[in-house]
């Protein structure tokens, strides 16, 4: 497998692995919030700020799927991987 196989494949697999993320934060907020963070009744803004979150996490698949389609793309796409990924880790 060459190297640009490699970063598309990579891509690729972060989409698919933070697609059910971002659904569970905003699809359906006041049945996912209970079961992930323990908030019994979520209000509206917290509802809307957790589907925020989600369409926040849905432009991120957008750019790595835009940069694994498209090569110009694929080396901003790697980086914000990086970041995305090393925010959430600290």
């Amino acid at each position: 497998m060459s190297i640009d196989q490699a970063q598309r494949v990579f891509l690729l697999a972060m989409c698919l692995g933070l697609l059910p993320v971002a659904l569970s934060y905003g699809v359906v907020p006041e049945r996912s919030l209970p079961l992930l963070y323990g908030i019994s009744d979520p209000d509206l803004p917290t509802r809307h700020v957790f589907r925020g979150v989600m369409g926040l996490y849905l432009g991120m698949i957008c750019f790595w799927l835009a940069g694994a389609l498209r090569p110009e793309l694929r080396i901003p796409a790697l980086w914000t991987v990086f970041v995305f990924v090393t925010g959430i880790g600290l």
